[in-house]
């Protein structure tokens, strides 16, 4: 199959860019071929160009309201690109450019499936939908709520993010104490990881505040603090607020370390991974990158995340904006590799339980195919679609 992906930057912003990269590698394993149609280039081209997908932009996905006669003049290309790789079908993975993933779609007579990586930001968003062959959802939570705001529940099924279980994999000890080495932290004491956009919404305040009470009573205890971990680029609307909330923390005891899209080392030189989050979680793709290689991760009942902190892990669970209760979770919890030797190892196993990287390529191969097949319906995809918007 040939796929027409779309990203709105070449740059791993967030969860969207990796799983669309990551997706898309392990379809070209299988021999399939996914084309991205981008709006502004980056530092995941190369990484695209490996696995020989043909890249075309930039495109503008978004609509300006107030010209929207303008997207007659920017649309059109990429649907005659589309035509011209001859894609076999549109996957879209933001919902905000449905217009854009719709125009190319019926202009190319191409399918549309659209995977759904977050909850419904109005109401009545399902309204646009009509036309879309499936809908892919990140998680029940997700699903749910978007059956909840209109779109019909036969038309979406949930394919729950995943990570390449090689990639991310599981690092006993030994290998945590040359990672350490390699970032320059110290040996022989707890390092807790935080990683993704450093925002307000993302809990990195509360985060703060449960540092205070996690050192605290790690004190009280005569027990090693450790060190924070932060890894992540403060978003320059919140990063005075952010860097402010350490000024009475010791300096030594937390190190921030820039974006990167290789998280794997700072996971591997860590003992647990905290997700304080404050915001709608669609999936939480901080838990599995972390579990996957044999670090608990404690978090907050936000969105999704309890469905991926069940199965035994349900005491990872804080609720949103309870600091104290994170840091003091975070105190017992940083000391498992002497009290619960084998916990990292239950960590990796409920991920390839519960989130198999190979049956979520499955799936997805699986809606791609059966979309492929409407448009060798002899009504084709254009009368299919007509077809949808009416039911």
């Amino acid at each position: 199959m040939k796929v027409l992906a779309h990203l709105n930057e070449l740059e791993p912003l967030g969860g969207v860019e990796l799983c669309v990269l990551q997706d898309s590698t392990a379809l070209a394993r299988r021999g399939h071929r996914v084309d991205v149609a981008f709006g502004a280039d980056g530092s995941l081209r190369p990484a695209f160009e490996r696995i020989g997908s043909r890249l075309n932009g930039p495109f503008a996905f978004s609509i300006d309201y107030r010209r929207p006669w303008r997207m007659a003049a920017t649309y059109p290309p990429a649907a005659r690109w589309a035509e011209r790789e001859d894609v076999d079908v549109v996957w879209l993975n933001r919902f905000e450019h449905i217009l854009w993933g719709q125009t190319v779609a019926r202009l190319a007579r191409r399918p549309l499936v659209c995977t759904l990586h977050e909850v419904p930001f109005q109401r009545h968003l399902a309204l646009l939908g009509a036309g879309v062959h499936h809908f892919t959802a990140v998680s029940d939570h997700v699903r749910d709520a978007w059956i909840a705001n209109g779109l019909p529940a036969a038309k979406v099924t949930t394919i729950p993010n995943a990570v390449d279980g090689e990639e991310y994999s599981l690092t006993l000890p030994a290998g945590r104490a040359e990672a350490r080495a390699a970032l320059g932290l110290p040996q022989g004491v707890p390092v807790v990881l935080c990683y993704g956009r450093m925002i307000a919404e993302k809990g990195v305040v509360d985060l703060v505040d449960a540092w205070r009470r996690y050192r605290t009573l790690r004190r009280e205890r005569g027990l090693a603090t450790g060190h924070l971990v932060l890894l992540g680029d403060p978003d320059p609307s919140t990063a005075a607020a952010t860097r402010d909330a350490f000024h009475d923390v010791d300096r030594d005891e937390v190190r921030w370390f820039p974006a990167t899209r290789d998280v794997v080392p700072h996971l591997r030189a860590s003992d647990v991974v905290v997700f304080p989050s404050r915001m709608d979680e669609a999936f939480g793709r901080v838990v599995i990158e972390g579990m996957s290689t044999g670090r608990p991760v404690l978090a907050t009942r936000a969105g999704a995340v309890p469905e991926l902190l069940s199965g035994g892990f349900e005491d990872n669970l804080v609720a949103i904006g309870d600091s104290a209760a994170l840091g003091e979770r975070l105190s017992s919890l940083v000391d498992w590799p002497e009290s619960d030797p084998h916990l990292g190892e239950r960590c990796r196993a409920w991920v390839e339980q519960r989130y198999p990287y190979e049956r979520h390529v499955d799936q997805l191969e699986d809606v791609f195919r059966r979309a492929v097949a409407t448009r060798r319906s002899p009504r084709g995809p254009v009368a299919s679609a007509r077809a949808d918007a009416g039911s």
